[in-house]
């Protein structure tokens, strides 16, 4: 939808300013409207933190929006009033746009920062049961369970018993198998 309607508005931007009676507007429509794309984005973003019940990625990125927006259009649109009064204008265009993907750009880094986070506790996890394998207990379990298995279930007994009495047969550890850092 967002880019039907980037698309909408890229077509009729010359038509809209001339709606408006001043057909340089259509460049300000030109500059806004990725926009819509970011903004829908960045509403998708939100609202998957907020099913989270974690509000602080679409607050966070809230201020720094509307701090980058403040800030840099006003910036823009005070240094281009020099210029022209449509060149002031153009530059608080051009503010909101930067305030958008500044704002999309920090909930993305939420994003990584909570994937990354989510791997991590991953690997603890499996490091974790892997630290708490007996291995010699392991190994009498499947020769027992061997004695009475056929067909498949037997094949597979085999093949975890081969790994198992490896890992026991060198001294490794299983654990060791999970890399702490890179």
């Amino acid at each position: 939808i967002a880019l039907c309607l980037t698309f909408i508005l890229l077509v009729s931007s010359r038509g809209l300013a001339t709606i408006q009676g001043q057909k340089k507007i259509s460049l300000c429509y030109i500059i806004l409207a990725p926009t819509i794309i970011l903004v829908s984005v960045s509403s998708v973003l939100r609202g998957y933190f907020q099913g989270k019940h974690n509000f602080v990625p679409s607050a966070v990125a809230n201020i720094i929006e509307q701090f980058v927006k403040m800030c840099v259009g006003l910036l823009l649109s005070v240094s281009l009033l020099a210029v022209s009064l449509f060149a002031s204008i153009v530059g608080a265009v051009i503010g909101i746009v930067i305030s958008e993907i500044i704002s999309l750009l920090i909930l993305i880094l939420y994003i990584k920062k909570e994937k990354m986070g989510n791997v991590q506790k991953d690997n603890i996890t499996i490091k974790e049961l892997l630290k708490n394998t007996d291995l010699k207990k392991e190994i009498d379990e499947i020769t027992k369970e061997l004695e009475t298995a056929q067909g498949q279930k037997r094949t597979r007994l085999l093949k975890r018993l081969d790994v198992l009495d490896a890992f026991y047969q060198s001294g490794n550890r299983p654990e060791w198998m999970i890399m702490d850092c890179i």
